[in-house]
């Protein structure tokens, strides 16, 4: 082995400051539209909206906010009305998930996953995303992973720190997390076994 060393990667962030892309929230409507073009006749994500079609295929942090009509106030994971702070690999494919279990596409059917905790009977128009892109540091995938994965754990505990808890969406995960966790450490401590001989 050589005497060289690689030089360190920066120290990572301690607060949640990525820009959004666009600098904006987008509506549940116009990310579905391009995520989905050919439900709305278009052919592509980048004649449906050009702005936002870069997204499509990036990965990242991402929020969700129930806001009403009007975009949330802040464009911050600190923002109240965010429910849902997460990290991807590929936008199109998690945003897709979350409308698949919080039961928002047209049949209304929730699936198992991350959002189908989710109490909250949600409406569409009230629903508002943000996309903060995470590049590989160097390149490297790993290093992505690792990356999105703190960024996220930022933006919700920046969240809990601003409104007391966690986000609602958030907050469900965590405790069917504890559910599971208490249920293998009750098995592990021999309670709920059938004691019976074979």
């Amino acid at each position: 082995m050589s005497g060289t060393k690689l030089p360190l990667l920066d120290a990572p962030p301690t607060a949640f400051l990525l820009p959004a892309h666009l600098g904006t929230w987008c509506s549940w409507a116009r990310v579905t539209k391009c995520f989905w073009p050919r439900y709305s006749g278009f052919n592509t994500s980048k004649k449906a909206d050009a702005e936002l079609a870069p997204m499509v295929y990036l990965g990242g942090i991402y929020l969700i906010a129930n806001s009403g009509i009007q975009a949330p106030l802040s464009l911050h994971a600190a923002d109240p009305s965010v429910i849902y702070v997460g990290e991807t690999s590929w936008y199109k494919r998690r945003i897709g998930q979350f409308g698949d279990s919080a039961g928002l596409w047209d049949d209304g059917l929730r699936t198992k996953g991350h959002s189908a905790g989710l109490r909250v009977k949600l409406q569409r128009d009230r629903l508002w995303i943000a996309f903060f892109p995470v590049e590989w540091p160097r390149g490297q995938r790993h290093l992505g992973i690792g990356l999105r994965l703190w960024l996220e754990a930022l933006a919700i505990e920046e969240h809990r720190v601003a409104n007391g808890s966690l986000p609602i969406v958030n907050a469900g995960e965590e405790a069917e997390e504890r559910k599971k966790e208490a249920a293998e450490a009750s098995i592990d401590a021999g309670e709920g076994e059938d004691d019976a001989a074979p």
